[in-house]
């Protein structure tokens, strides 16, 4: 009987250790952290401007537009006081996934606005795996091409000189010691291309093969410093009218027939950018040799420089040096300065017909400086800032889209901006 016993507590203890062994490591709980700030902007500009939320999310002033009387139905000041800036987020801890960390960020503010109303928006909304040096992003969030965000108080946040969108993607990321690189497959969603029935994701559906990111990235001791480049691809129309149409068929002439068409337009836009930052200093810098980045909210596009026989098009795109530099000093009390710079360079191809841009097709040249002053403190921001932007425009426009006979129109904003953070 002794022995029996022996035996069978000996076999117990066994099992129970195999036990320990097989039973599953306890999940990570689910952990959220909610985040964001209530933001209202005071801004006073002095003519009418290129413009979207409002007037708060400010580009370039608009061209001259002369009445009979020789008067600038442009030349018109505004003012406005808003809140829908306001911001929610959420970012989100849980379980590994496939040996990964797994998190997520979901955010929304009050600026998709409308003609009638202030609606909730999407801005991020995003799951991620990290596996340490390898990580995986899909949904919402900002543009590869974003990069290194200039620190101003402006809603634009440097635009048109900065990439600017989020939107729909599968990101990639390998990090080795300082070293970052990135493939990234996008499609438009909020930020899109213009074509001919306006700004739509339309065009970049109906390419098929999604916008396409590499990049390199080096972070260390305060530095950074990236480059990149972007493929985008958009279809402009799938459809098209031809005036005299033969039928292959019944060898009949058909007016403004219907017909169907395969037409592309595609660019390359290469980025380069470096900062350095600390707690009381920093100063950043960006150039963009941007091919139809109207996507990006930058002043581009593309025009027809062919029409064919069979109702289709070639295009070629518009193209533009983009830069901007940014530098700060101070951290409770911040004085901050952006410049930024940008040059019409045209088309490659003899333009032929349409043109689709975002801003206006005879921009030569545009240029900002944005002195500003902030009190900052962790739950609160206060800031003024001047933002001096000056475009011009031109009387001609050759068959590349270059720009001659130029004129200077500069629009002066004011914008004050307090924040609580929570």
């Amino acid at each position: 009987m002794k022995r029996f016993l022996t035996l069978a507590s000996t076999a117990l203890l066994s099992i129970g250790a195999l036990s320990a062994q097989e039973a599953p490591k306890e999940e990570k709980p689910i952990k959220l952290k909610p985040y964001g700030f209530i933001r209202n902007y005071f801004y006073f500009d002095s003519r009418q401007n290129v413009q979207s939320s409002n007037g708060l999310y400010n580009q370039i002033p608009k061209d001259e537009l002369l009445d009979v009387n020789g008067d600038d139905l442009n030349d018109v000041a505004s003012s406005s006081f808003l809140a829908f800036t306001t911001r929610l987020g959420l970012n989100i801890t849980g379980p590994d996934v496939l040996g990964a960390s797994s998190s997520a960020k979901i955010e929304s503010d009050f600026a998709g606005f409308s003609s009638s109303t202030t609606m909730l928006r999407i801005r991020q909304a995003y799951m991620k795996l990290d596996w340490k040096r390898n990580s995986l992003l899909l949904g919402q969030a900002w543009h590869p091409m974003t990069g290194e965000l200039p620190d101003v108080l402006a809603l634009a946040s440097g635009s048109p000189f900065e990439p600017f969108s989020r939107s729909p993607q599968l990101r990639y990321d390998y990090r080795l010691n300082h070293f970052k690189f990135t493939l990234a497959a996008i499609y438009q969603l909020q930020y899109t291309s213009v074509g001919p029935d306006g700004g739509s994701n339309v065009y970049s559906k109906n390419a098929i093969l999604p916008e396409l990111f590499g990049g390199i990235e080096y972070k260390a001791n305060g530095f950074n410093l990236g480059i990149g480049a972007d493929f985008c691809r958009i279809a402009p129309r799938t459809t098209a009218t031809v005036k005299e149409f033969v039928s292959p068929v019944t060898k009949d002439t058909i007016a403004d027939a219907k017909v169907k068409v395969s037409e592309y337009v595609q660019g390359i836009s290469p980025v380069l950018y470096a900062s350095y930052t600390d707690k009381s200093f920093g100063i950043k810098a960006k150039t963009t040799l941007a091919e139809n980045t109207a996507h990006l909210n930058m002043m581009s596009g593309y025009a027809v420089s062919e029409e064919k026989k069979d109702g289709s098009r070639e295009y070629t795109p518009l193209r533009s040096s983009t830069s901007w530099i940014n530098c700060y000093v101070g951290n409770k009390y911040r004085l901050n300065l952006f410049l930024g710079y940008s040059k019409n360079l045209g088309t490659d191809d003899k333009v032929v017909g349409d043109v689709y841009v975002k801003g206006a097709k005879n921009i030569d040249q545009i240029y900002r400086v944005a002195p500003a002053f902030s009190y900052n403190l962790k739950h609160f921001n206060l800031g003024v800032e001047y933002e001096m932007t000056t475009v011009d425009y031109g009387k001609k426009v050759d068959d590349h889209l270059e720009v001659s006979d130029t004129h200077s129109v500069t629009n002066h904003r004011i914008c004050g901006m307090v924040k609580y953070n929570f």
